[in-house]
């Protein structure tokens, strides 16, 4: 008996076919304790003749089955399962590779802790996403209650065969997307011990250049009908608490929140609704109050929307996201999101639903556009550092610039000047240690229960130029710094000598080279 059988369910996955062979052939497990079963379910692209020849240059190592294309990963994986030999099996997708040793340390981590399911680390590649909450280190027994496995129910695992067995455990080939999900999520209430091997990278899960992985490719009637039927099977399956939350909340936030994107926007009305109906639906089902709260402000409101019925107000906050997002109100110490709807009082959604007070500094550091930075000395002779800005996303007299304990707040615009903050540099300047000193310039949002800053970055040329203050008998240099990111800094460094002279001598060698 060998002691892992690898399932591999493969439709018209060349070139990356040849690469997820080469690399299960190689594997420091070696032939004797190895059995690959790979099922074509109907491919057209050459991917059954490649099969073929892996299996004629490694005998006994593969059984290859040929079979009429069933419309899904299911029907294949299940006939792989019904030849499956080994201790355990492994799911491969036919796209992706394993490093040489992923099935020997799978198979020992499950030996040493009698583990029934064993997760191993994974990335993306090509821009395929793979969340890595449950890879962060090695874990012998992770749960679905108190870890992130709710996010990693692909089956990409190392799975005890008598386990899968016991429990007539199979993928429903009702569904043509995701089947993996309902058959994992079966394997993982059922196990005794999950654990999870996250010492090193071991699977690259690829994303095909054409974006043809059946993941990407499927209708959003068919994403759908699957996130639908998947959400019942862990209904099914998980009493009340915090697992079945954990399982829903993933689906809401991950599936179903995707559907209710800006691309829906280019949709026809009647799709538009069919949609919206159908995350609606879900959502009354399974948002419940808990896991509400735990979702980020943009996907929470839309799914909330969706659970309220209220289409048109969804689309406008669709089309308030495509223009840049919509402005933040500030007020009773918390910070919302002011979409369509606020506080409409013939809609009355709650106030809840837009909340983004735990990052309402970052949403305005990043939609707030610096139109430009410059040291400026007015008539008076009082020197500041100006910033200009515009289209600022929260009432200005709420936002400043802070450098070190120095704070300007933003003035509102005039018919013959920008928003503009000026922090100047007397004391910047009168508090400057001898060697100098940077000071990074931060907006703060004022008003939260908590201050929130974050560091001015800009995407315009900053002027170069310096100016010089006196303190007494010292003389100081102030000028601004861009870091590579775009974060701006003041710079104080006092006048000496040596200082002077060195940029003298900088300055003649420029000179003389003709710069």
């Amino acid at each position: 008996m060998a002691d892992v059988s690898v399932v591999l369910a493969v439709y018209n996955t060349m070139p990356y076919l040849s690469r997820c062979l080469a690399s299960l052939v190689s594997q420091t497990i070696g032939p004797d304790r190895l059995q690959i079963v790979a099922v074509d379910d109907g491919s057209t692209d050459g991917s059954g003749a490649e099969l073929d020849r892996f299996a004629a240059a490694y005998p006994g190592s593969f059984e290859v089955i040929h079979q009429a294309n069933s419309g899904g990963p299911a029907a294949p994986s299940n006939a792989a399962l019904a030849r499956a030999t080994g201790r355990y099996v492994f799911f491969v997708g036919a796209d992706d590779w394993l490093e040489p040793d992923a099935l020997e340390a799978a198979v020992a981590m499950a030996d040493r802790h009698g583990s029934d399911v064993v997760a191993i680390r994974m990335v993306g590649e090509n821009g395929r996403f793979v969340h890595q909450g449950i890879f962060r280190q090695t874990t012998v027994d992770i749960d679905l209650a108190g870890s992130d496995l709710a996010w990693s129910l692909s089956n990409v695992k190392l799975f005890r065969r008598d386990l899968i067995e016991r429990h007539a455990i199979r993928y429903p080939e009702e569904l043509s997307v995701s089947s993996d999900q309902p058959f994992t999520l079966a394997a993982l209430v059922a196990a005794a011990r999950v654990s999870a091997l996250a010492d090193k990278i071991y699977y690259h899960v690829v994303r095909r250049d054409d974006g043809s992985n059946i993941t990407y490719s499927a209708r959003f009637e068919e994403r759908l009908r699957c996130t639908d039927a998947i959400m019942a099977c862990a209904e099914r399956l998980l009493d009340p608490g915090p697992a079945r939350e954990k399982v829903h909340q993933r689906h809401l936030t991950w599936e179903a929140a995707k559907l209710l994107e800006p691309g829906l926007l280019d949709l026809e009305r009647d799709d538009q609704e069919w949609i919206f109906a159908g995350i609606g639906r879900l959502a009354k089902l399974y948002l419940t109050d808990a896991i509400r709260g735990r979702i980020d402000q943009r996907r929470r409101m839309r799914l909330s929307l969706a659970q309220a019925g209220a289409l048109d107000t969804l689309l406008t906050t669709l089309r308030q996201d495509l223009a840049g997002g919509p402005p933040i109100v500030v007020t009773g110490g918390r910070a919302y999101a002011a979409y369509a709807g606020f506080r409409d009082p013939e809609l009355g959604l709650p106030d809840g639903w837009f909340d983004v007070t735990d990052h309402a500094a970052r949403l305005v550091a990043q939609r707030l556009v610096i139109h430009s930075v410059n040291l400026t000395a007015p008539g008076d002779g009082e020197c500041a550092v100006t910033l200009t800005a515009r289209d600022a996303p929260v009432e200005l007299p709420r936002l400043s610039v802070t450098a070190d304990t120095v704070t300007a707040r933003f003035e509102p615009p005039s018919a013959t000047a920008p928003a503009q903050a000026r922090v100047p540099l007397a004391e910047l300047v009168a508090g400057c240690p001898p060697g100098g000193v940077r000071h990074p310039l931060r907006l703060r949002l004022e008003g939260l229960s908590e201050q929130g800053d974050l560091p001015v970055k800009v995407t315009v040329p900053v002027p170069r130029r310096a100016v010089h203050r006196r303190v007494g008998l010292r003389l100081y240099r102030a000028s601004l710094r861009v870091t590579r990111r775009g974060q701006v800094s003041v710079e104080i460094r006092p006048v000496t000598v040596r200082r002077v002279a060195r940029w003298a001598w900088g300055r003649a060698r420029r000179v003389l080279a003709g710069d």
